[in-house]
This record gives structure tokens, sequence and C-alpha cells, in this order.
């Protein structure tokens, strides 16, 4: 299981291209119960999660959205690559506090994964209209919309590299294959303090 688990987070990256495919309404609920269910600040569980699946609904969130700003338009999904699914994260104004933002975070994190074990493929935006969002959503105005994770079947498989010369610019090759470039293990992680390296 462990293996299992560092397997999936390689595995998981941000996908931007999707199949014409239907995102089940009962993945959904799995995907935000496990968002519910996340750490929260002082407990204030101050987000809430609106999963949307309807064709014509979904179309609608899709058009508030921008894509992979790196990659300069060809990011964007094309048409019949769009997210069939999406879930909003929204704050209750009621109770949100200022760390209420980690909470978005791990929340943001647990659907990421969930829905990588579920075989989708997702990214978390916080490039959108929001007050369009809002509206097609029929969102009181006590939540504020946070981030929408566009969902789908992939399309593509992001590939993971070594970052070279603190380049943090992800791109994607003439065949279309997405390169996202990582800060190396060394240089980012210590055993013991800070800059001592791991032996």
């Amino acid at each position: 299981m462990k293996e299992a688990f560092h397997s999936m987070i390689e595995l998981r990256r941000s996908v931007r291209r999707f199949r014409p495919e239907p995102v089940k309404s009962e993945v959904l609920a799995k995907l935000v119960d496990a968002a519910r269910l996340c750490p929260s600040a002082a407990n204030k569980q101050a987000l809430i999660f609106i999963a949307v699946n309807d064709p014509e609904l979904a179309r609608k969130i899709f058009e508030t959205q921008k894509f992979a700003a790196y990659l300069a338009g060809a990011g964007q999904p094309q048409p019949g690559e769009e997210p069939t699914a999406h879930i909003l994260l929204a704050q209750d104004k009621n109770l949100a506090i200022a760390e209420t933002v980690r909470d978005v975070g791990a929340a943001v994190q647990t659907i990421l994964m969930g829905a990588c074990a579920y075989g989708l493929g997702a990214t978390c935006l916080r490039s959108f209209d929001r007050p369009r969002a809002a509206q097609i959503l029929d969102l009181p105005e006590q939540y504020e919309p946070d981030s929408v994770i566009a969902l789908g079947v992939p399309a593509e498989a992001p590939k993971v590299i070594l970052m070279k010369d603190g380049d943090v610019k992800y791109w994607r090759d003439e065949t279309g294959q997405h390169f996202v470039p990582k800060r190396a293990f060394e240089d980012v992680c210590f055993l013991n303090g800070c800059n001592k390296a791991w032996n």
C-alpha cells in the first residue's frame, strides 16, 4: 500500500485534455465526501463543494476557465477535449477565517488524489470568472468561489522531469507530450536541519 500511494503521487499530474465521457455522480459524491472530511482550521468547516456533471452546466463552467498560462493558449482544451465535470470550492463568509485558505489546499489535494484513484484526470484552477460561475450555479451571496477543479477521463498523461536551471515552466513537445519540471529531492528535502543532506 505504501508503494501504491507513492506511485499515485507521481502519477497524479494536472490533466488539461479530456475524453468526451461522463463522470458518474456517484464518483463525484465520493470525491466531495472525502474533501468534507479533510482537516479544517479551528474546525470551522467553512467550505462547500458543488459538483457539476450536467453537460450543459459543465460547458458553461468550462467557458469561465483559463487553463495553463505558460502554454500561451495551447493549454486550453480544444473542442472535444473539455472537462465533463467540475467541482467548485467556495468559502462560507459567515464561517471562514484567514486560515481557511489552508483548508482549501487540503481539500483540493484530496479531490485530485481521489480523482486519480478513480482513473480520472483533473486540474485545479483559480483563473476563472468567479462572478459568472457563481451565477451559473445559483451561489448565494454568503459563499465566495475560491477554486474550481476540472475533471474527466484523461486524454493525456503529463510526465514529471527534473528541473533545469530553475525553469519552472511546464511545456509540450512537438508530439503534444506535456512535461512538468520539478525541483530535485536534494534541493528541497533535508533531514535533521535545513541544508543537511539526506543520508
